[in-house]
């Protein structure tokens, strides 16, 4: 069978988005204090991070489907992931150059 995604990829990015949703929590609550009076706090953190994190797991899954196909992939975080010995510098020195050369076909 045929893996769609990287699954262990999926779901480290998945968390990352949860934690990132709590710790962003007070911020959304600062912006609009009004909220509060709308809902208990307990129940709006929950709302907002259940919703946030069913939205970026469909997203994030979409994303790393359409990763190879499009030549996006991540190729630092699946090397760490596979254990392997990750250089990002020269992926990204890689990639600077490959864009200046696309622009540069473009212009």
């Amino acid at each position: 069978m045929k893996k769609i995604i990287n699954w262990k990829l999926y779901f480290i990015l998945l968390a990352a988005c949860f934690i990132c949703t709590l710790l962003v929590m007070p911020y959304t609550l600062a912006l609009a204090p009004t909220l509060l009076d709308a809902m208990p706090l307990g129940l709006l953190v929950a709302t907002q991070t259940l919703q946030t994190t069913v939205l970026f797991a469909v997203l994030i899954f979409i994303g790393l489907a359409l990763a190879k196909r499009t030549g996006f992939e991540s190729p630092v975080l699946e090397g760490w992931l596979k254990g392997e010995r990750v250089t990002p510098f020269a992926w990204v020195a890689s990639k600077i150059a490959k864009t200046k050369a696309a622009s540069l076909f473009i212009i």
